[in-house]
């Protein structure tokens, strides 16, 4: 999976503003979690998406290959062929 590429088109959907992502976690529950993106490149290198958890007040890492959606503006995203695509709600 293109990492990096995933991550850069997700700057663009949202920029800066509060996302909604729900991914599988390593322990197999399902996680939902308001946020917003942070700049770790690094982190893209295994997959993991850097963010910064509203709720919880502190940086996270989202396995992009473990993501079910993400919801922005009233409007669904999944990971398909390696990019992010709108589906309803």
């Amino acid at each position: 999976m293109l990492y990096f590429a995933l991550y850069e088109q997700l700057k663009e959907i949202v920029q800066s503003e509060v996302f909604e992502i729900t991914f599988v976690k390593k322990d197999g529950s399902t996680r939902v979690m308001k946020c917003t993106l942070t700049d770790h490149q690094e982190t893209l290198l295994n997959g993991l998406c850097p963010v910064w958890d509203i709720e919880n007040n502190g940086h996270r890492s989202v396995n992009l290959n473990k993501v079910v959606q993400m919801i922005f503006n009233d409007k669904a995203y999944t990971i398909k062929d390696e990019k992010w695509q709108c589906v309803s709600l």
